[in-house]
């Protein structure tokens, strides 16, 4: 044997027991530090089928957590709740005062096939009466309370307070409209409850936790009541799974189908201001709309398909919601401008999949304030990209590409929609990532999608962490 190959072969013994010892040092580490570390800090691992396991989810499986909904709407909120919490090992009982609206209880049934229990109301007042909620909450039966609506309304449900004032249930209060005219009509309750360190607010958005927090923080001030400085404020991202296959979404490549959603409202929406621009810009070019006008005044119409080439798209401008206030669409526009009234919820989500792009076009600053808007969640939820200003990223600060195309403050929707349409950069030249907003980008839909539900996952274990655990 050549004194070469000993050398060799020593060497590569040296190494292998280096190997071993590094990887036994490493061993014992992790060990130690898992022994040492609160499962609290534990990372949490995310199945195929998207449901959270680990060692929390056995510690928080055997929380009682009821959630209640009081009112009509508010349904996703509801959905999102409950897939919060059994992605972290919680089966919650549910509580509702009246049934689903539009079939939303099909949607739900896909995940959470347990329904709900009536709560008992008055029916020539509609107030509530004491029933099975408030005895389980007087009786112990719940560690934790989860109201879907917090709002103007729960004033004058005395009896769902008497029974939290008689109990130790912790109470989360989804609070939809920080104002004095929301959650501030049930102010005294809220306080009683949250002197005691059991109340927590829980917002749908980053802008509506700023301005609770900022309204807690002006009643602590003006009534020299620590209450209000007791009580923790939380958002999450209400998501559940609104489309049986998020993955067989397909968009265009040339955005042709862009979609308004939310209640069909004048007051809420700025409908008209948009229709009247790209009125004016069709007029001026039909044919890269993908259109045709046989006369002054008459509608546009489909370009006809040619036996050989192509033609553009035609573009489409769709409002999909409850109906309350239509805007008046012109002549020219009743074959581009399509309005969808009231569809049942497995309905409307299909269609907003369909969409290429969303447009808020908020007509109120409420929007970007005070009030979350349900139609970026239903963006997300169907993989709609969201048409957002640097306005609109601060207040929904959960936005980021592929959920969202940035257009600079000083463009229209309606200028964004031409330029989009002609494959147009629409921050060509437009300096303002990282100055007037900032997000992550991410690889695709389903690491966006999984981000923001570890996060919502995040928010809901501090929430939980503020329960003690009691014997049952």
């Amino acid at each position: 044997m050549q004194p070469g190959s000993l050398a060799a072969k020593q060497k590569q013994r040296t190494y292998l027991v280096l190997c071993i010892f590094v990887t036994v040092v490493c061993v014992l580490w992790l060990f130690r530090n898992q022994v040492v570390l609160g499962t609290s800090e534990l990372h949490w691992l995310a199945s195929s089928e998207g449901e959270l396991v680990g060692p929390e989810q056995a510690a928080l499986g055997h929380l009682r957590v009821a959630v209640v909904e009081q009112e009509e709407f508010h349904m996703e909120v509801l959905g999102a709740v409950i897939n919060d919490l059994q992605r972290l090992g919680i089966k919650p009982r549910v509580y509702r005062s009246s049934p689903y609206l539009y079939r939303f209880g099909e949607v739900l049934h896909r995940f959470f096939p347990d329904g709900y229990e009536k709560i008992v109301q008055d029916k020539d007042t509609g107030v509530f009466q004491p029933g099975p909620l408030e005895d389980a909450i007087r009786a112990g039966e719940y560690d934790i309370v989860v109201l879907n609506s917090c709002h103007w309304a729960l004033w004058w449900e005395t009896h769902i307070f008497m029974a939290l004032n008689e109990s130790n249930a912790h109470v989360v209060c989804l609070v939809h409209t920080p104002n004095e005219g929301g959650v501030g009509q049930a102010k005294q309750q809220w306080a009683e409850i949250g002197a005691q360190g059991r109340l927590t607010a829980l917002t749908l958005s980053p802008h509506t936790r700023r301005a609770a927090a900022d309204l807690f923080d002006t009643w602590a001030a003006e009534e020299h009541d620590v209450s209000w400085d007791r009580i923790p404020v939380d958002y999450f991202v209400p998501l559940f799974p609104a489309l049986e296959d998020p993955h067989a979404v397909r968009k265009s490549r040339v955005p042709s189908k862009f979609v308004i959603q939310g209640s069909i409202d004048t007051l809420r929406r700025d409908y008209d201001g948009l229709i009247s621009e790209l009125l004016e810009m069709i007029k001026a070019d039909p044919h890269s709309w993908g259109y045709q006008r046989a006369a002054e005044g008459n509608p546009f119409t489909p370009l006809a398909k040619p036996a050989h080439g192509s033609v553009p798209t035609p573009f489409t401008l769709h409002l999909i919601g409850h109906s309350i206030r239509e805007p008046k669409i012109p002549e020219e526009m009743k074959n581009v401008v399509l309005i969808r009234d009231s569809p049942d919820f497995s309905e409307f989500y299909g269609e907003l999949s369909e969409m290429d792009v969303l447009i808020p076009a908020f007509s109120a600053d409420s929007y970007l304030t005070s009030v979350a808007s349900s139609s970026i969640p239903a963006a997300l939820m169907t993989r709609t990209p969201v048409l957002a200003s640097p306005a609109h990223l601060r207040s929904y600060a959960y936005l980021a590409p592929p959920a969202v195309v940035v257009r600079p403050s000083s463009m229209t929707d309606a200028e964004a929609i031409a330029r989009l349409r002609a494959g147009r950069d629409l921050l060509d030249g437009v300096a303002i990532s990282g100055n007037r907003f900032n997000y992550t980008t991410y690889s695709g839909w389903d690491e966006y999608e999984d981000s923001i539900l570890r996060d919502n996952a995040a928010t809901w274990r501090r929430i939980l962490a503020r329960v003690e655990s009691k014997p049952h």
